[in-house]
Formats: structure tokens, sequence, C-alpha cells
């Protein structure tokens, strides 16, 4: 985009983009609230406000579209739902299986050799060798489900991504309880931000 005379309406009004264009900065300087609060080691940061008003935007310009594990109120069903979603997020697979191969060798070689002679007429020789080798291949494997927060805490703790919980309201108010625990579980390993 070279001038705004070239912009087209469609550069200016993105739907589920940043707002490159009409981005409004707030007196309130929400931008420095959150942050300061997501600079607060062990808390849950939340952002609300009428639909619509701006709340994933101000996010995003805080701490970077990159770096904003998006989720969604809707797609979660049960407390464990918020850390598949985030290992989704992050391309985590769900299942894992190692394999380890392992080869013995083993050889043997027996040989032998003599001469017979006699005095002033002859010499007589022989060589005998005999090779032998084997070996074994073993596989053994295992395999590994997903380990939730636990999995979560060791690939992204101490990183600078946030999980951004959206439209928690969705939920029912059961599950917006489960989900607050496990939220506050992991706030309390202090090694990444949750909004």
């Amino acid at each position: 985009m070279s001038s705004l005379d070239t912009l087209q309406a469609t550069d200016i009004f993105t739907p589920n983009e940043f707002p490159a264009w009409t981005y409004v900065d707030r007196e309130q300087n929400f931008e420095r609230q959150v942050l300061n609060g997501l600079r607060t080691p062990n808390i849950i940061l939340s952002v609300s406000g009428p639909s619509k008003s701006g709340k994933s935007v101000l996010l995003q310009k805080v701490v970077g579209k990159d770096n904003l594990i998006r989720i969604f109120g809707p797609q979660i069903k049960s407390a464990d739902d918020v850390w598949d979603a985030v290992l989704d997020w992050m391309g985590s697979p769900s299942t894992t299986i190692n394999q380890i191969s392992t080869t013995t060798t083993s050889a043997s070689s027996v040989g032998s050799q003599g001469s017979l002679g006699f005095p002033s007429v002859a010499s007589i020789g022989a060589k005998t060798e005999s090779n032998e080798s084997s070996a074994t291949t073993g596989l053994q494997g295992f395999s590994r489900t997903r380990a939730g927060l636990k999995q979560v805490e060791r690939e992204i703790g101490g990183s600078d991504f946030v999980v951004f919980l959206d439209d928690f309201h969705y939920m029912a108010r059961a599950l917006q309880i489960e989900v607050a625990k496990q939220l506050k579980a992991a706030a309390e390993l202090a090694t990444h931000q949750f909004v």
C-alpha cells in the first residue's frame, strides 16, 4: 500500500484482521494497562467490554499476532479442552509413537595353517579359514498421548506466548468454573500469561 489514494475499502475494513488504518488509541491507555498486567506474575488478566469494542484487537496490538494463542469459548466442552486447543494451535500431535531399533552383530573367525616338510625334497603347506557372522535386529516402541497443562508448560513456558480465551461467556456457568480453576493452576506456574 503506497498511499491513501490507492487504498480500497477492503484494505481499510478487514474483518477478523488487525485494523492497520483504523486502530484507535484510547485516552485511558489500555495498551499500557494490558502490558502491565501481562508483566505481573501469577495473575490472569481479564479484558471485558461490549462485543466488537476492540478487545481482541487491543490484545493483538500489545502481544503481537504471532504470540497470541487465541482459543474460543464455544469450542471448550470440558476443562481439559483448553489445553487441547492450545496444543492444537501449536500443531502438537495428539499421540506420539517412539520406536527404538537395536541391531546386534557378532562375528567369529577360525583358521589354521600348517606345513609339512621333507628336508632337501619338498614342502607341502595348507591353510584353512572359516568366517561366521550373525545379526539380530530388535524393535521396541511406545506411544505417548498429550499431557495437557504439563505439556503446554513444558513446550511454551517462559516464552512470550499469551493464551487468550475469547468469548468465555459462551461457556456454560459450571464449565466456566472448571476452566477458571485450570487457568488459576496454570497462572500459579507463573511462566506464561493467560487472558
